[in-house]
């Protein structure tokens, strides 16, 4: 009996804990590119536990995880039918990284189309010959 209790004692705290991590993205109707996301999938691997945060504002400036100031960006969603259009440009001028270069940074151009309510952002650079996709969702 003490087994039993243990089992199901067990599996309600790992549902709870796994019900928390779904709860810090948003649902609903996201607003375009504007807000604060989270890498989660690096081509088709889990990219979580790198904590990489993106947030991007209205005003079109842009802060990231990798540079220690903010840069500028520009979006066009309406860009993203060509799959080979790069309508995210994002450039730090005067910033330093301050974290070594990664591969899945949000510097550069790339193509960016919204899914999923604009909750989740999805990143490609056709000019990379693997799976370079970059997934992120947004952040409540």
């Amino acid at each position: 009996m003490k087994i039993h209790l243990l089992f199901l004692f067990t599996v309600i705290l790992l549902s709870c804990s796994k019900q928390h991590k779904l709860s810090e993205f948003a649902d609903g109707k996201g607003n375009g590119i504007v807000g604060k996301w989270k890498l989660v999938l690096q081509g088709k691997n889990d990219a979580e536990k790198e904590n990489y945060y993106v947030s991007f504002d209205s005003t079109g400036a842009v802060t990231a995880s990798d540079f220690s100031c903010s840069g500028t960006f520009t979006f066009d969603e309406k860009g993203n039918e060509d799959p080979k259009s790069k309508n995210l440009v994002v450039s730090f001028t005067n910033c330093v990284s301050n974290a070594p270069t990664v591969w899945y940074s949000i510097k550069g151009a790339a193509n960016a189309r919204l899914e999923n309510n604009d909750n989740t952002l999805v990143l490609n650079n056709f000019d990379c010959d693997e799976g370079c996709s970059r997934t992120f969702r947004r952040l409540k």
